[in-house]
C-alpha cells in the first residue's frame, strides 16, 4: 500500500497562544495540571502525527466551508483543532474549546 503524501505542519501563533491559555486554564483555574498535560499532549500528537498522516479523515470545518474543502477540524478532547490544506502545507489555524460557536470560529484570522 502506497504511504500517503508527507505534509509539513505550520502551527500559528495564534494556536500557539491558544495552547498556551488552554493549558493555564486546566492547570490554574480548574487546578488540574496532570490533566492539563494530558490534553495538551494529546493535542500535540494529533497535530503532529494523525493531522498531517490523514488530513482528509477530518471533516471540513462548518464554519469555513469552500469548494476545495481546504479548511478541516479535528476534534481532541473538547478541543477542535482548525485547520487549512494547501498543497503539501497544513497550517494549524487555532485551538479552541467545542463550545465555542460557529460564528467564532469565521472570525478567527487564517493566518497569523
Amino acid at each position: 500500500m502506497p504511504e500517503p503524501p508527507a505534509y509539513q505542519v505550520r502551527i500559528s501563533n495564534y494556536a500557539f497562544s491558544n495552547l498556551e491559555e488552554i493549558h493555564f486554564y486546566i492547570s490554574y483555574i480548574d487546578e488540574r495540571p496532570i490533566t492539563a498535560n494530558q490534553v495538551i499532549d494529546a493535542i500535540q500528537k494529533s497535530i503532529l502525527v494523525s493531522i498531517p498522516k490523514y488530513p482528509f479523515r477530518y471533516p471540513e470545518c462548518p464554519a469555513r466551508r469552500t469548494i476545495k474543502k481546504m479548511y478541516r477540524q479535528a476534534i481532541v478532547k473538547n478541543y477542535k483543532i482548525l485547520f487549512k490544506i494547501e498543497s503539501n502545507l497544513i497550517s494549524i489555524i487555532a485551538v479552541v474549546h467545542s463550545s465555542r460557536s460557529r460564528n467564532f470560529l469565521k472570525r478567527i484570522p487564517a493566518k497569523s
